[in-house]
């Protein structure tokens, strides 16, 4: 059996959480802007800056160094898209080391940067979270509480194909080698992707989010229900803590930092068929002819991997021109119909990718651009996997 080797274009990543240690000869620093209040720390050889963007919000960033290394304001990646729709808090206060909005009472450790959260407003502790092995390249955040009953959110991954609870305690959330990954799921195979927010429960209303800023792979460890343990690449540590009277409020918060869900096209809202999978052309006609003759208002057809010829060119990005040939041509005699195309797309690539009328494979093209995940920053050579997910084994 010929084997191929198929190459990863895209590996988004993973992420992590934030802070600092070490010992004592605290220094503490305040600055109250017009806006946002920030207050740093720094001991023995690192620090921690925190701003307060609202009464229960919280951005917190810790790394090695001192206050004179802190930049401001804190740096946020491109997930935190609305940053200025917060103000600052309603009632700030600094006493020693507690730090006080009209929510929310934070005190850190003068021995550890250890940060505690307690929520005034609902009278409980929301959690204390420390940092581990923060000289380590991968570090470790550690979130205690007592009131950690459940925890949801993180993103897709299917864990169990009988259970559809989404609660993380008892299981361990494990990346992919770059973090966001491809695999093989009872029989199929489906995507590894993890948004870094999560939504931590106790009983009754008792609640509270974090959200890491952070692109690099995380992992996540909830077997023991009173310490979670978050481990990350990078090297300064950036998180939100976000406090809330219900998981309503929570996901609005959060959603005021990274900005709402696109609206899609209103085309996308229609009726649109897919199956695995139409062959060429002549399979969507007769298809679209008897939804027609049957009076159903269809919108659009999804095509499934034939449209770029198969497993055997798994990943290009070219249509197949001998089953579907004028691709630009036929494309747009369909949408004159009133027709559109969503043509699957696959998060690899295989060696055997070819694009019709060129010299280079679509593989050798994008592998020329440094486009495909390299092994490091010296030249273009690809990631590649020894399986496809669900498939067969390859080289």
């Amino acid at each position: 059996m010929k084997k191929y080797k198929y190459y990863r274009i895209i590996v988004s990543s993973a992420f992590v959480l934030f802070l600092s240690s070490i010992n004592f000869d605290l220094y503490a620093k305040s600055t109250f802007s017009e806006k946002i209040p920030n207050i740093q720390y720094s001991s023995n050889g690192k620090y921690v800056s925190i701003e307060i963007l609202s009464d229960d919000v919280i951005h917190v960033e810790t790394a090695n160094g001192s206050t004179s290394d802190i930049k401001l304001p804190i740096y946020t990646t491109p997930m935190i898209t609305s940053q200025n729709n917060f103000k600052g808090p309603s009632k700030f206060s600094k006493n020693g080391n507690v730090i006080e909005t009209s929510n929310l009472s934070i005190s850190i450790d003068e021995k550890t940067l250890c940060i505690s959260y307690y929520n005034k407003k609902l009278n409980y502790n929301l959690g204390n979270i420390c940092p581990l092995n923060l000289n380590n390249s991968t570090k470790t955040l550690q979130i205690n509480s007592a009131q950690n009953k459940n925890a949801y959110g993180l993103g897709q991954y299917f864990y169990d194909p009988n259970s559809a609870n989404g609660d993380w305690i008892g299981r361990k959330w494990e990346p992919g080698e770059f973090g966001n990954t491809f695999v093989g799921f009872s029989g199929g195979a489906n995507s590894k992707i993890q948004f870094p927010i999560l939504y931590a429960l106790g009983n009754d209303n008792q609640n509270y989010a974090i959200f890491i800023d952070n692109p690099y792979k995380l992992s996540w460890d909830f077997t023991n229900n009173q310490s979670w343990y978050a481990s990350m690449w990078g090297e300064q540590l950036r998180y939100f803590i976000i406090a809330g009277d219900n998981l309503e409020q929570l996901r609005k918060k959060y959603l005021s930092l990274t900005g709402l869900p696109a609206m899609p096209p209103k085309k996308t809202l229609g009726l649109w068929v897919s199956e695995y999978g139409y062959k060429n052309w002549n399979e969507v006609n007769v298809k679209l002819n008897n939804l027609r003759q049957n009076k159903f208002p269809i919108d659009g057809f999804a095509l499934d991997l034939y449209w770029f010829g198969g497993t055997k060119g798994m990943g290009s990005i070219s249509f197949d021109q001998i089953n579907f040939p004028d691709a630009a041509s036929n494309i747009k005699k369909y949408k004159d119909q009133g027709i559109e195309f969503i043509p699957i797309q696959e998060p690899y690539i295989s060696e055997t990718a070819i694009a019709p009328n060129s010299n280079k494979s679509d593989f050798q093209d994008l592998m020329s651009r440094c486009y495909l995940v390299r092994k490091n920053l010296q030249n273009c050579d690809p990631v590649f996997f020894l399986k496809i997910p669900g498939g067969e084994a390859v080289e």
